[in-house]
């Protein structure tokens, strides 16, 4: 399932199809992303889409809100590494501990993000965090606030690469940061700070040819 063809959207087949998927049918959903799908309709959805050309319309037969979330977070954890990358880990954690001014702090979490992952990262977390905040607009009716929701998927984008105790002492601030680029996204995950990111890394790519 990690094994995806180049796309022009810098996003993986599979996962634009299951969000798309879910921001169609899923969002009121009470429960989506946190109440896990059935075990065996999911590893079915798993397996058929674990191909490049898999068939969208049979693939849609299985899809149901719990299980294609189900699906997505295991995706998205599967990954080689997570979106924020283990080497940046401790300084996302050293930041949000010890800057005590919020602006401060914010600025910092979304320099490291726009100049210190690699690009597809970039866009992947950009599009991830996007449909977190549709999911959160109907947190009304779903009861996925961004509190819940960063508590869910803070390992999908940061996590240590050994588990230890200090480590686990730090999953609330992890989960902090997500939820702040959640409330934040318009701010600290903006278009046009990954559509400049991405412009200077190609002119770079040029100029080295």
């Amino acid at each position: 399932i990690l094994e995806r063809e180049q796309r022009q959207s810098g996003i993986p087949r599979c996962v634009e199809f299951l969000v798309n998927w879910l921001q169609e049918n899923g969002l009121p959903t009470e429960g989506i992303l946190r109440i896990p799908g059935h075990h065996r309709i999911a590893e079915n959805i798993k397996m058929k889409i674990n191909h490049i050309n898999f068939n969208d319309e049979e693939v849609t037969k299985l899809m149901q809100p719990f299980e294609a979330g189900t699906v997505l977070k295991q995706y998205l954890m599967e990954l080689p590494e997570p979106i924020f990358t283990y080497g940046l880990y401790n300084q996302f954690i050293d930041i949000w501990k010890n800057e005590k001014r919020q602006k401060v702090k914010s600025k910092s979490i979304r320099d490291l993000i726009i100049n210190g992952i690699p690009m597809c990262n970039l866009i992947l977390a950009r599009y991830i965090i996007d449909f977190l905040v549709k999911v959160e607009s109907k947190s009304a009716i779903n009861r996925m606030n961004s509190k819940n929701l960063a508590i869910l998927v803070a390992p999908i984008f940061l996590r240590p690469r050994i588990a230890t105790l200090e480590s686990a002492v730090d999953i609330p601030h992890a989960s902090a940061i997500i939820e702040l680029l959640i409330k934040k996204s318009a701010i600290l995950l903006s278009i046009e700070d990954v559509n400049s990111r991405e412009f200077e890394t190609g002119s770079e790519g040029s100029e080295s040819k």
